[in-house]
């Protein structure tokens, strides 16, 4: 047997008899799982002539539900916000904010060149603060002053280890337990220093939990009174229709006067 990796690890059992073993895939599964105290996929068989060799990897521990809804500023035809969820081949699961300064087209095209470049350096593998400085340069080489906030989150889905990267963004909001926690950050947007300044905070992922994203016209107005928890505690039980509502309260309380963007993800 041969056990390599770190962070996701893979178990090769060498020389077995596929013909002569007594149980099924799920229950050598099961066993071997509670052996390694992690759990691992069905076995794979991989064969070479005569010779086989069993396989198994681990299994991410959380699954993720996740929804948007945007809303442009009164008068403006599209919303200046971008928002984008990918995942890498490694199981490094992304939500990724960008808010463009003012509103409209020009707002608009502002933040998907910023998530679109983001989103690519992400997925090859790049380092967060690597990819942050890369948009922050190519905004900042622009003959126009542009801006354009970016509030990242990447969750290991291996280990539920999560990291929120924040560049002027709005807050983010952990609901567990019923109880709504804020997190946040004081930075400027990108494209207006010349070293981007971005804020990490680190967090570990519980089953149960959701995270909620804004753009900062959600939480312009009143923000004390935007209490999440309580629509969990009302049956709102999935991503979009918690997405839903919290994108027609915000409406309610500040009427469109900012494009609005609601990110939400539960995880399972």
């Amino acid at each position: 047997m041969r056990v390599t990796g770190r962070r996701q690890k893979i178990i090769e059992v060498f020389g077995v008899k596929p013909e002569k073993m007594g149980i099924s895939s799920n229950r050598i599964s099961s066993v071997m799982s509670e052996t390694a105290r992690y759990k691992l996929s069905l076995p794979e068989f991989i064969i070479n002539d005569d010779y086989v060799i069993m396989r198994m990897t681990t299994l991410p521990k959380l699954h993720i539900e996740y929804a948007k809804t945007t809303l442009a500023k009164n008068g403006e035809p599209v919303c200046g916000d971008t928002v984008s969820f990918f995942e890498s081949e490694d199981k490094y699961f992304y939500c990724l904010l960008s808010d463009g300064m003012g509103s409209g087209r020009d707002a608009a095209l502002t933040s998907r060149l910023s998530a679109i470049m983001l989103e690519k350096l992400l997925t090859i593998g790049a380092d967060k603060r690597d990819a942050l400085q890369m948009v922050n340069k190519m905004l900042t080489q622009k003959k126009d002053e542009v801006f354009a906030t970016i509030d990242l989150l990447e969750v290991d889905r291996i280990t539920s280890q999560a990291v929120m990267m924040k560049v002027g963004a709005a807050p983010t909001f952990l609901i567990r337990d019923n109880e709504c926690h804020r997190i946040e950050a004081k930075t400027p947007p990108a494209g207006i220093m010349r070293e981007v300044i971005a804020e990490k905070v680190s967090i570990t992922i519980r089953r149960g939990d959701y995270i909620v994203m804004v753009s900062d016209g959600v939480v312009q107005t009143d923000t004390g009174l935007f209490d999440f928890a309580p629509l969990i505690k009302n049956g709102c039980k999935n991503a979009h229709s918690l997405a839903t509502l919290i994108l027609d309260e915000a409406k309610n309380r500040a009427e469109c006067a900012d494009d609005m963007s609601v990110c939400t993800m539960r995880f399972y």
